[in-house]
């Protein structure tokens, strides 16, 4: 169950720790800042995925669908009819989150991008955007809702976007040996449980490029997706992690000391 408790205690724990970039000493995180946290980003690519973020809250379509990832009474899943508006009012990243998904993939240039959790591909689209080079291979367990964002991704002109239906569990672990080892960033938005949320990065890291990034969404979402978060920082090929509160970032870069950072944003 989600705790309106918990999560105001973690918020209020969160400004009173994180740091600007005057207290950062890693050349590495005092980059990050600079290049991504702090960078102007004044793009049309953005202003045009939040004009689409606005057509599709005015959508009245119904969409019947299956949730296979916890929903916000923390089951494991939701059926029923749906708007799109709803749909995207409830699960799309926020601009705020879509800017952030946007300039680490504008300033790292994965070749190879995996996001667990297209919703209705709002952030999918910031995903690919950023950066036309890359290939983003992207996982909606709801069929409906996936066609939905292919409609979205078509009608924009997206080409660099692979779409894959099904429960994650049954379409990861084929995708992964289909990807290899050249998988740069993994952004994970989707089941926000505690053995779930573990099982998936355990398989992908295998597959992750020595200068891979990790993004988990939510990681205050529940006390069971915090204790995920703490646990999976402390994987010992984590080099660097970075809580911006709504979401984690991971590094696994070679030659950075292991460190934990909180960071206002």
């Amino acid at each position: 169950m989600i705790t309106p408790v918990f999560r105001i205690g973690k918020f209020l724990e969160y400004r009173l720790r994180a740091k600007s970039r005057f207290g950062i000493h890693s050349p590495f995180v005092y980059d990050f800042m600079e290049n991504i946290i702090l960078a102007d980003c004044k793009d049309e690519r953005i202003r045009e995925i939040e004009r689409r973020r606005r057509g599709l809250l005015r959508s009245g379509e119904i969409l019947t669908q299956d949730d296979f990832g916890a929903g916000q009474d923390g089951e494991i899943s939701l059926s029923g009819a749906r708007t799109l508006r709803q749909v995207v009012r409830k699960s799309a990243v926020s601009r705020k989150f879509g800017r952030l998904l946007f300039r680490v993939t504008e300033y790292y240039k994965p070749r190879v991008i995996l996001e667990l959790g297209t919703s209705a591909g709002v952030s999918t689209l910031y995903l690919a955007m950023a950066s036309p080079e890359s290939i983003v291979h992207t996982i909606e367990g709801s069929d409906v809702t996936s066609a939905a964002a292919g409609r979205l991704f078509e009608a924009m002109g997206i080409s660099n976007i692979r779409r894959h239906t099904g429960r994650f569990d049954d379409v990861l672990p084929g995708l992964l040996e289909e990807i290899g080892t050249s998988l740069d960033m993994v952004f994970l938005d989707g089941n926000h449980r505690y053995q779930p949320t573990l099982n998936y990065f355990h398989q992908c890291i295998p597959y992750l490029a020595p200068d891979g990034v990790f993004i988990l969404d939510d990681i205050y979402w529940s006390p069971e997706m915090y204790r995920a978060w703490e646990e999976i920082k402390m994987n010992p090929d984590v080099s660097t992690s970075i809580d911006l509160y709504r979401m984690g970032l991971l590094f696994f870069r070679k030659g950075l000391p292991d460190q934990d950072f909180l960071i206002r944003f």
